[in-house]
């Protein structure tokens, strides 16, 4: 968004590159989902098993779908 000399707000659209399916967009999801799933469990796991980090009450309701 910019003002122009008028001092009227105008709005620049983006040129349209590539279409993009909604299939694409659902894998693209899921991946994205699964990625972020194989970064967490790990982590959750260390806390959930150091007893240092495990203490708090929010350790037994913490699981990944």
């Amino acid at each position: 968004m910019f003002r122009n000399k008028h001092g009227t707000w105008r709005v620049l659209l983006s040129p349209l590159v590539r279409q993009i399916s909604q299939a694409e967009v659902h894998r693209n999801y899921l991946q994205v989902k699964q990625d972020l799933q194989s970064m967490l469990q790990p982590e959750v796991e260390r806390v959930l098993h150091d007893p240092a980090l495990a203490q708090g009450s929010w350790s037994t309701r913490v699981r990944l779908a």
